[in-house]
């Protein structure tokens, strides 16, 4: 399974199928007469009542594929000039958007607004509450990707992962802020208008910054 794409997969399982007398010249085909329909959407030869927690089943079809092995499989003749197909069952799958957003995506976006509610926050309020809730809201984000990465039987930073770390870096940016407020240092983009500029690119620099993540991993 690619999970680089997670939660937005779409993935093919391939079934081999091969004649259990191994020592005969046979190949192996679909009837497909016995169908009354045969569409790759009405799902033919996959029982009705398979569930596969987290997935739907997307389509299914037959293939006939010649494949040649480099193993006689302890038959003494010559392969070479015996290349049979071989039937292979597809079972289309994919991911249901609904589970993983509602168990991975309402963290993120709840944190995310709660920045946002900080940035309109007036200028006097106390450092030491800054802090804590950024802390608060970091720690939520940590373990929410924590359990993610536990779940995910991923090598690879996959698809989903990219959001958490445009919210790390949001919630880097306000304490970094509060901070430059505590020492005096100015500051002319978030000192425009009592931070006019920032409040109003918010939404549109962290949206756009999904979007081109979602351009480059789908297209």
């Amino acid at each position: 399974m690619d999970y680089s794409r997670y939660p937005l997969e779409v993935e093919h399982l391939n079934l081999q199928l091969l004649p259990a007398e191994s020592d005969r010249m046979v190949v192996l085909v679909p009837d497909l007469d016995a169908y009354k329909l045969m569409a790759a959407s009405l799902l033919p030869g996959l029982d009705k009542a398979i569930f596969l927690a987290g997935w739907d089943f997307s389509g299914t079809f037959f293939e006939l594929r010649e494949e040649r092995h480099n193993t006689d499989f302890g038959i003494k003749r010559n392969l070479d000039h015996e290349i049979l197909p071989t039937l292979y069952y597809h079972i289309g799958i994919q991911r249901v958007f609904v589970d993983a957003f509602i168990s991975n995506l309402t963290p993120l976006i709840i944190v995310a607004i709660i920045l946002f509610a900080l940035a309109l926050l007036p200028r006097e309020i106390e450092i030491g509450r800054v802090l804590s809730i950024c802390a608060a809201v970091f720690f939520i984000v940590v373990f929410s990707h924590l359990d993610i990465r536990k779940n995910i039987p991923s090598g690879e930073i996959f698809y989903l992962e990219y959001f958490f770390f445009v919210i790390y870096f949001c919630i880097l940016m306000v304490p970094l802020n509060a901070f430059r407020l505590a020492m005096g240092l100015p500051s002319r983009l978030f000192e425009y208008k009592d931070g006019l500029v920032v409040q109003a690119a918010y939404w549109p620099s962290v949206l756009g910054i999904f979007f081109m993540v979602t351009a480059c991993k789908f297209y």
